[in-house]
């Protein structure tokens, strides 16, 4: 998947009038960059040698390369030999073979407890280093990132020159980066807690880079995650000459649409929006088919809406105060997409309502609206409305027409109607502040 720098909601489902499917307005992804399938080095163990490139699916996806990279051994292929000859695999073959299989599919449980068990029979086994970093990596994978950094660790200080060690230390840089990263991304946490994490990782991602600087698959990896962690540590012109860096060195490299649209992204968020059009505009056209292009598309139909005149808001109803939509001209109105299936939604609906208590006495009108997916009703909201405090008009847009003229891929999405009449602002709602806001109202 397209990595998105700010926490939204995914899969909420509307459609526009006569049956025509809108695309669901999701909750953008909280995950680093390079969304795709990582490799493994692992030794042949069995002969004859198949090798089968297998994509390995964390728990939470991890920052990886693209492509089928992975080389894993597969069990020996069948043969004319008579059954005797499947004799030959060894005690420990068999077992490294099983703990790869479960780890292909996820069972990341069994492998840790696999690899324990492996380290106990086979203390001396040449193949250690291989189960501790398959054990390491499935430890990261289930979400157990201390241990799974301390296993990479225990493997690197051990076996330092196995062929495993270069992404054995990219991986403990990410593992102590999402010991930051998750807990934050899910609200369990605030930024000065998880930044101790973030400065551990940049720090171990750059050792990674320095040192198998001769790796050009390990260290660009490594620099472009210490380029993410640079944003998430609240560096976002560090950040950008970081991937800009990139694309001057490999402008059509093997991550070079991700760091384009991380460009863009970082751009718009600055409210450099036409640099971003650019970004997103030079990405589609250089990489057509391409995830991070589909997502640039969103993200510039969001931008070109900024500038236009504020699009009909058409509302099935009011939840909890009605709104007359014909008395907004002349006023600033911050309308807000959301949903309460939305875990992102559920922390900003309740910082959006202060910022309205704050700034409605200037004259602020502030909307949100919603659409009834994922189980939602009346009811619900109206729950979530009471037990979160809410006060300004909720509206239900029953029929996907105002999300769709928003063009709302991702939610919260949030705009800013000028006095005019005009947007003059369009983007996460995460990244509405007071400050932004009063710069309309003067």
């Amino acid at each position: 998947m397209v990595v998105s720098l700010i926490p939204s909601c995914y899969n909420l489902g509307t459609s526009k009038p006569a049956g025509r499917r809108v695309r669901a307005p999701p909750e953008e992804e909280t995950i680093p960059i390079m969304m795709r399938p990582s490799r493994v080095i692992l030794r042949v163990i069995a002969s004859p040698p198949v090798l089968l490139p297998v994509a390995f699916a964390f728990l939470l996806t991890l920052a990886c390369g693209k492509g089928e990279e992975t080389t894993l051994s597969a069990p020996p292929a069948a043969s004319s030999e008579p059954p005797a000859a499947a004799s030959q695999v060894s005690p420990e073959d068999e077992a490294l073979q099983r703990m790869m299989k479960e780890f292909e599919i996820e069972r990341y449980e069994d492998v840790v407890a696999g690899a324990k068990d492996f380290e106990g029979k086979f203390p001396a086994s040449p193949k250690l280093p291989q189960v501790l970093y398959i054990s390491g990596r499935a430890s990261i994978g289930k979400g157990d990132f201390a241990q799974g950094v301390s296993t990479l660790q225990r493997m690197l200080a051990k076996y330092p020159e196995d062929e495993n060690a270069p992404f054995a230390g990219f991986y403990v840089a990410q593992g102590i980066y999402l010991q930051g990263y998750q807990p934050f991304s899910l609200y369990k946490i605030e930024f000065q807690e998880a930044l101790p994490h973030y400065e551990k990782a940049m720090e171990a991602f750059r050792a990674v880079e320095k040192k198998y600087a001769g790796d050009p698959e390990v260290s660009t990896r490594a620099s472009l995650m210490a380029a993410q962690v640079l944003y998430d540590m609240r560096k976002p012109e560090e950040a950008l000459a970081a991937f800009r860096a990139y694309l001057d060195k490999e402008p059509h490299g093997q991550y070079a649409d991700q760091a384009m649209f991380q460009v863009g992204a970082i751009l718009a968020e600055t409210e450099r929006n036409d640099e971003a059009k650019q970004a997103y505009l030079k990405l589609a056209k250089e990489f057509p088919g391409t995830l991070s292009a589909g997502t640039a598309q969103e993200r510039l139909a969001e931008l070109n809406l900024i500038g236009q005149r504020m699009p009909p808001i058409e509302i099935a109803g009011w939840v909890n105060r009605e709104l007359d939509v014909s008395s907004l001209k002349g006023k600033v109105v911050v309308i807000t997409f959301w949903n309460i299936s939305c875990l992102h939604c559920q922390h900003e609906m309740p910082k959006i309502e202060a910022l309205y208590r704050n700034l409605a006495p200037r004259g602020l009108v502030m909307i949100g609206i919603t659409h009834h997916s994922n189980g939602q009703n009346n009811q619900l909201v109206s729950n979530f409305i009471h037990e979160k405090g809410l006060t300004f008009p909720i509206g239900v847009d029953s029929n996907g027409v105002t999300t769709a003229s928003y063009a709302v891929s991702r939610i919260p999405a949030t705009a800013i109607i000028d006095r005019r009449g005009f947007v003059r602002w369009r983007n996460s709602g995460a990244l509405l502040t007071q400050a932004l806001i009063e710069s309309y109202l003067k």
